[in-house]
């Protein structure tokens, strides 16, 4: 199951991710995000609350970025768990220099939080 709630923080939107991210809830997790991101034109991805995720999440994720920009939402930054980092550092999509999590079929770099 995953759990997907927005939240204004210091007049920053942030949607919090929880739960687990994987074959089986990314029909649920998509339309989460849909409904909470209704009216919202910037954004904070954090998915430091996911405890599982598999390769279908980490290709979530990419498609929920993918939506939201499309929808002109701007994303302006991703905040990781250490096991999701970790993942797509092995998948070859960080920029440790950058601190950043680039999606080449977006042709965009996300920017991680420290």
């Amino acid at each position: 199951m995953v759990e997907v709630k927005l939240q204004q923080e210091h007049s920053q939107n942030i949607l919090f991710f929880s739960g687990e991210l994987d074959y089986s809830t990314v029909d649920d997790c998509f339309q989460k995000v849909q409904r909470e991101v209704r009216g919202i034109n910037q954004l904070i991805l954090d998915f430091k609350g996911i405890q599982f995720i598999d390769s279908t999440g980490i290709g979530t994720i990419l498609k929920i970025c993918a939506k939201l920009v499309g929808q002109g939402i701007n994303i302006m930054h991703l905040q990781l768990s250490d096991g999701m980092f970790q993942t797509m550092d092995i998948l070859g999509m960080v920029d440790a220099g950058k601190r950043a999590i680039c999606f080449k079929k977006l042709q965009v770099i996300y920017k991680l939080e420290n």
